[in-house]
């Protein structure tokens, strides 16, 4: 039976849009229903206004699919974008590029579409993190390395975002600077997301193989998989990666240390010592890829081998925004 228990949870993403039930009461999610996302990349033609329609759209579908008698008045929105504390969205580089009018209500726009249900929205990010929060004291910072990248740090059981919701935007730090720095999904260049991203991580490896044909035809892209270098995918990298292929590890690990970089500083100014890894590109490239952030950031910490700092892989299930999205719900709706 649904009730008070169950939430409706969505998982807003650049590539995909998911949903699911969750049961607080069981601490159970229902088997995901998923759609493609209606993007800026996958409709480059359409206006924000027109790509807000298709999402809303899309999750009326998603919800009537799961809900069909109307009987859940609890959703969540885990969103790709930063989210201020009055629940606005701020910014979706990810999901609709340079597009959009901002703060972005989408808890007021879903909330006049589904009259009496309570509207949850919170960064993607931070509703991942509440999977890993397990206590009040606990301490930690969550990475989500994907088709973009962010970032949370949990402190009291809470995501710590500032006034403006903008905490933990670390894909949209300047790593580089100048006219030649690579672009970002969000028009600025030299943006941690252009290098260490799915997309910024193909895109760079897609104009690396251009620029040196020859040593990239010896590469097991080109051996084995028969590719090109502007057909080369994050799963090609993945795979090409996981069998050992030097040029693949100098493309990922040229990633790794910027994103390491990032997190090290991160981890000297504010005293975090554990750090979770999750996202579809963090899963695919698999512990090794945690092993060289880890890496990167004890090198850039100079703590030396044996330091308190730990980088893992989250669950690679592909559902903490889901779960997370469900366990901040029931907490919102218990207040």
């Amino acid at each position: 039976m649904k009730g008070a228990a169950q939430h409706l949870v969505f998982d807003v993403g650049g590539t995909q849009l998911r949903a699911a039930l969750w049961d607080a009461d069981r601490n159970d999610l229902s088997p995901v229903h998923a759609v493609d996302a209606p993007s800026h990349a996958r409709h480059p033609r359409l206006s924000w206004a027109e790509l807000r329609a298709r999402l809303i759209a899309e999750m009326s579908l998603l919800r009537e699919r799961l809900d069909p008698g109307g009987q859940v008045h609890s959703v969540a929105v885990a969103f790709p974008g930063p989210v201020d504390p009055d629940r606005r969205i701020l910014a979706a580089p990810t999901l609709w590029g340079a597009l959009g009018q901002y703060p972005y209500e989408l808890n007021r726009e879903l909330a006049g579409r589904w009259p009496g249900t309570r509207v949850h929205v919170l960064n993607d990010v931070s509703a991942a993190g509440y999977r890993y929060s397990n206590e009040a004291e606990d301490s930690f910072c969550i990475v989500t390395v994907s088709t973009g990248i962010g970032n949370k740090v949990f402190a009291g059981g809470r995501p710590l975002v500032g006034p403006s919701g903008r905490g933990g935007e670390i894909g949209h730090l300047q790593v580089e600077s100048g006219p030649g720095a690579a672009l970002c999904d969000c028009g600025g260049r030299g943006h941690l997301g252009a290098y260490a991203s799915g997309r910024g991580l193909v895109a760079r490896a897609r104009e690396d193989g251009g620029r040196g044909p020859t040593e990239f035809q010896r590469s097991f892209l080109a051996t084995c998989l028969k590719l090109e270098p502007d057909a080369v995918t994050a799963e090609a990298l993945a795979q090409a990666y996981a069998a050992g292929d030097e040029w693949a590890t100098r493309q990922v690990e040229r990633a790794s240390d910027a994103l390491g970089g990032v997190l090290a500083a991160l981890c000297m100014g504010v005293g975090i010592e554990r750090l979770v890894l999750i996202g579809g590109l963090a899963v695919g490239l698999g512990p090794r890829f945690a092993k060289a952030v880890g890496g990167a950031v004890e090198g850039r910490c100079g703590l030396g081998a044996g330091s308190a700092i730990s980088v893992k892989l989250g669950e690679i299930d592909g559902k903490c925004a889901l779960v997370g999205g469900g366990k901040a719900a029931a907490l919102d709706a218990s207040r």
